[in-house]
């Protein structure tokens, strides 16, 4: 996996503690202390908000970044390999590693790109220039995730726990 900066698990301290706020009802708090730990709002030099000053907020954002180009690309490779067991993902993984592994017809490297890119809020030019870099090996960060979601939201899940059918 890529190397995300010192200041990621300060970030991740900040979204576990929106997740907590959330969860007790302070809906716009959570969101709010999202926002900070994405590095989204802006201090003045010799501030400090939750423990970051404005230098933080500048790798704050970097760091957001690079988590959210290791989310999108680990999506545009489980895209492509096939698989229905454990064994035949890794046997995937180590071809990926060394180039013996094709995309799938019908899914060009360009659309996976492209559409990952859109849904994580990255570059669709950076995210095919991340992939192609030796430091970030390919990684499924459902199983093996090193850092907290940096685009949680409160509302992201609602839907799914809703008790019922809504009727028009």
């Amino acid at each position: 996996m890529a190397k995300l900066p010192n200041i990621s698990s300060h970030l991740d301290t900040l979204r576990l503690q929106a997740r907590f706020l959330a969860s007790k009802g302070f809906k716009e708090s959570a969101i709010e202390l999202m926002r900070i730990s994405r590095g989204e709002i802006r201090i003045e030099a010799g501030c400090k908000l939750y423990g970051l000053n404005a230098t933080d907020m500048k790798k704050a954002r970097t760091c957001t970044n690079l988590q959210r180009m290791i989310l999108a690309a680990s999506k545009v490779l489980r895209e492509r390999i096939p698989y229905s067991s454990e064994e035949e993902y890794e046997d995937a993984i180590d071809r990926i590693n060394r180039g013996n592994l094709r995309w799938p017809k019908g899914n060009p490297k360009a659309v996976l790109i492209i559409e990952q890119a859109e849904l994580h809020r990255v570059s669709p030019s950076s995210l095919g220039r991340f992939m192609k870099t030796k430091g970030w090996t390919p990684s499924d960060p459902l199983f093996d995730q090193q850092f907290e979601y940096p685009d949680w939201h409160p509302d992201l899940f609602a839907s799914l726990f809703e008790k019922g059918e809504k009727n028009p």
